[in-house]
């Protein structure tokens, strides 16, 4: 980790909120600098007018302090922000009517603030017009062992977002799967979903990049957030990867250690980046995991597959 951290990065009460907490210091600086100025032009009664401001200023202060808070439930972040370095990631494989079988994207096991688990990837490559799907089952990307299995999915899937070249009506908010997993998920494997509407600009993230050949399955790249939007985020990485399979990723705040959002699209769909002569890129669009959140508070019920998928036009 870097020891030259700033003060943001060093008080975990004041990171969520940093640029307002920015505000109400200088609101202080101003505050005290006035006084200092008026107390070398007034006296007596006039020292008593000011004593009189301090207490509705202090309130102001305390006031503008409480509103800093986003009111949206979750945790404080921990002191000290680790990369993750345990099995995060999975390999989703679909096992369909017939015994055929096909992996699907990038999935992984997201918590919420109420302690609710949800087994997470996007559904913008879902195939409903299909045959009947059995089974879903979450693997372990290196050794290739089943971790959990599902029959039934939390609520419908999202209806996959949507993209355009000019980013003017980009809204990928829609770009989830979520299936409600138990509590035999290994305590490791578990991440915290972040609950705030947008991150800090320019924030550095973590992206464990799918390996099955590393011993946890994945390389862990690190990035930072470009630009950050109320229905997506632009993830930037230090530097290029591959691209394939990657969607449903999470991408996990060095500032929380919590997920901000899923990988949705690749740079193509930003329509200010192309892929290099490799198929590498640097640049992916994120579905935020409020979004994900919101579906766990909305859908109280499971569904079976079968009214989803299976169905023909």
């Amino acid at each position: 980790m870097n020891n030259s951290l700033s003060i943001s990065e060093n008080n975990p009460a004041f990171r969520e909120n940093w640029q307002s907490i920015r505000t109400v210091f200088r609101r202080i600086v101003q505050l005290f600098t006035a006084m200092g100025q008026n107390r070398s032009k007034q006296s007596g009664s006039e020292q008593g007018r000011r004593s009189g401001h301090r207490p509705i200023s202090a309130g102001l202060i305390l006031i503008t302090l409480g509103g800093c808070s986003s009111g949206t439930k979750q945790p404080p972040p921990p002191a000290v922000v680790n990369p993750p370095d345990k099995a995060i990631i999975f390999q989703p494989v679909f096992e369909w009517s017939g015994d055929a079988t096909s992996p699907y994207a990038t999935g992984f096991f997201g918590r919420d603030a109420d302690g609710r688990i949800a087994a997470v990837t996007c559904s913008s490559l879902l195939k409903t017009r299909s045959r009947p799907l059995r089974r879903i089952c979450w693997m372990d990307i290196s050794s290739k062992s089943s971790v959990q299995c599902y029959v039934k999915s939390w609520g419908p899937p999202g209806p996959g977002g949507v993209t355009d070249q000019s980013m003017l009506n980009v809204d990928l908010r829609g770009d989830y799967f979520i299936l409600r997993a138990d509590s035999s998920v290994p305590a490791g494997s578990i991440l915290d979903l972040d609950a705030r509407s947008k991150t800090e600009s320019g924030e550095r993230v973590w992206f464990p990049n799918k390996n099955s050949k590393s011993e946890t399955g994945y390389d862990l790249v690190t990035g930072h957030i470009r630009e950050t939007h109320l229905k997506y985020h632009v993830l930037m990485l230090d530097e290029p990867v591959r691209v394939g399979s990657q969607s449903g990723t999470p991408v996990i705040s060095q500032l929380t250690g919590r997920v901000v959002g899923i990988i949705s699209r690749d740079g193509r769909a930003w329509g200010r980046s192309n892929l290099g002569e490799d198929h590498t890129g640097r640049i992916f669009l994120l579905t935020p995991s409020t979004r994900i959140i919101a579906a766990m508070d909305a859908y109280d019920d499971e569904l079976e597959f079968s009214a989803t998928f299976g169905k023909r036009e």
